[in-house]
């Protein structure tokens, strides 16, 4: 968690980074976002060297097949310039990482509209949503296996069914008489 990426950025590539954003950020007709796009037009300006930069990533995974992932965690409810930032960042570390085997997302642990329902947050013009963005059980699945989630859950309802009544005697001997 809270690991910092350092590499190496073309000026062509971190000028296309802040091209892309302001696009998205522009007045009508504003670019929409595209991963796949967005991504290869950086990474298509991007070579050895260059100028050294830092992003901060909220959590580093590195799988078994010692391929990097990096995500940039927020709350369910991020306003237009975290958004904003957690584009700039995922950018700058596609760039920065585009030697090795690395991706990067944004990434919210639970889904705030429920499990099933497709979580479309306010305020975001930057990142596409399944692609930038994965949500709960998507994102679990993602750093785990199929049954990540699930398994999550299962463990939650746990801990739950073990804590709850301790909560509650704890709760009751401190009321006031």
């Amino acid at each position: 968690m809270n690991y910092l990426v350092t590499g190496q950025v073309q000026p062509a590539a971190e000028a296309q980074i802040t091209a892309i954003i302001a696009q998205m950020d522009g007045p009508s007709p504003r670019r929409i976002p595209n991963r796949r796009q967005d991504t290869t037009q950086v990474i298509g300006l991007q070579y050895q060297g260059g100028t050294t930069r830092q992003v901060r990533s909220d959590l580093f995974v590195l799988r078994l097949d010692r391929s990097e992932v990096y995500f940039e965690m927020k709350t369910v409810k991020p306003n237009k310039n975290t958004f904003r930032d957690m584009k700039r960042d995922i950018l700058m570390i596609m760039a920065m990482c585009c030697q090795q085997n690395a991706q990067a997302y944004a990434a919210m642990s639970y889904n705030p509209v429920g499990e099933g329902s497709i979580y479309t947050p306010q305020f975001n013009e930057f990142l596409e949503l399944g692609a930038d963005l994965i949500v709960g059980r998507q994102f679990w699945n993602f750093i785990g296996d199929a049954q990540t989630y699930d398994e999550l859950l299962e463990i939650a309802e746990e801990v739950g069914t073990v804590t709850t009544p301790l909560i509650a005697a704890a709760n009751q001997q401190n009321r006031p008489e």
